[in-house]
């Protein structure tokens, strides 16, 4: 015979139970047990919509009744509570077949990780300086009856939030100044355009070197306000993703970061944006040509250059379509008090900076594992 999904999934659960209970709950799913309360629903919601349809095209037939209607929107209400039920308690089947967790909590030396080696006869405790106790794992066990449940430990530091936060601070200054004296002019730009971001401001960014440097070292200090792309490929996403923003919500600044190879895949957005005057900032990063490729480039032996298409004068570009737009040639306080001035007018403006950036060091894999952050 045939199985169909519900069943399916009953049956690998049935093959990967552990516990009696587990293995109980498998074989009703793996029975048809789902199936056949969906047929069920299905048949009412059939017959439901044959009596509305009735009720319809052949009221004055005498073996339709005169609250056909009714009789088939209070059925379909019932199923509504029917279903609704059941979703509630597949919260019930998944913990069963996944095992209750427990977090232990409580302040520092209260005993947790001692319960927790107690109860799962272990004897693993990680102690340093900091915390009281560093113990990333979970650990699985079962009751006398069979059931499943999964114990974890919390960590208990020492000295209160105070002692974290001060240590926090020590690891970012030290990753600051290591990335300060490393990239020098990368590091500028970032505090420049840092400081006049205001923390509510919706900041898109497009796959450039500016963008990946906010993304990754910016202090972003409310959620939803960094949009960046999935993928670095994304190169002009940036500019209709922050349009959309600004129209969905002109009460907070929105600022577009995007390389000139990202603007000029979106000149036409220009006149969106002139047009709808939407309280947008666009951030253009012009480093003449296809920065993002040069390192490639270079590694495999090639001209740096090779890619690189001469881009046109992107400030005079927006002032044809009746938009504010200035150029910052050198990067520091003219940078802050200029973008500022521009996330704060009310009508669409461009903000072009000429630098060149590296790559942040978050391109590269495990990046902070290759750094000595704690020296």
């Amino acid at each position: 015979g045939k199985l169909d999904l519900s069943a399916v999934e009953g049956l690998a659960d049935l093959i990967a139970a552990e516990t009696e209970a587990q293995r109980k709950q498998a074989l009703k799913h793996s029975g048809g047990f789902i199936s056949q309360q969906v047929e069920e629903w299905r048949a009412r919601l059939v017959r439901a919509l044959a009596m509305l349809e009735s009720s319809l095209d052949f009221a004055d037939e005498d073996d339709v009744p005169d609250d056909a209607d009714a009789l088939a929107l209070a059925d379909v209400r019932a199923m509504a509570g029917e279903i609704e039920a059941e979703l509630a308690r597949g919260d019930r089947g998944e913990r069963l077949r996944r095992g209750l967790e427990v977090a232990i909590v409580g302040p520092p030396n209260a005993g947790k990780s001692s319960l927790l080696n107690r109860l799962t006869r272990a004897g693993v405790l990680v102690e340093n300086a900091l915390f009281a106790t560093l113990d990333p794992t979970v650990r699985r066990s079962r009751t006398p009856d069979g059931r499943q449940f999964t114990l974890a430990d919390t960590v208990g530091y020492r000295g209160g939030t105070a002692v974290v936060r001060s240590r926090l601070d020590e690891v970012r200054s030290t990753v600051r100044r290591q990335l300060e004296a490393a990239h020098g002019p990368e590091m500028a730009f970032l505090n420049a355009v840092s400081a006049a971001i205001p923390d509510r401001a919706t900041v898109v960014t497009d796959p450039c070197a500016a963008g990946r440097w906010l993304a990754a070292f910016h202090e972003w200090t409310l959620p939803r306000t960094l949009w960046f792309p999935p993928t670095l490929d994304a190169v002009g996403s940036a500019v209709p993703a922050a349009i959309g923003a600004a129209a969905a919500d002109s009460t907070e600044p929105v600022v577009a970061v995007v390389g000139d190879q990202g603007l000029l895949a979106n000149l036409g957005e220009l006149a969106t944006m002139a047009r709808e005057k939407l309280p947008l900032t666009l951030l253009v990063v012009d480093d003449g040509g296809a920065g993002r490729l040069r390192p490639l480039l270079d590694t495999l032996g090639l001209d740096p250059t090779t890619l690189d298409r001469p881009t046109p004068d992107f400030a005079a570009l927006a002032r044809t379509f009746g938009m504010r737009a200035d150029v910052i040639e050198v990067i520091g306080e003219d940078l802050t008090k200029a973008l500022r001035a521009h996330i704060a007018a009310p009508d669409p403006t461009m903000l072009v900076v000429r630098t060149r950036l590296a790559a942040p060091p978050t391109d590269q894999h495990r990046w902070y594992r290759q750094q000595a952050w704690q020296q």
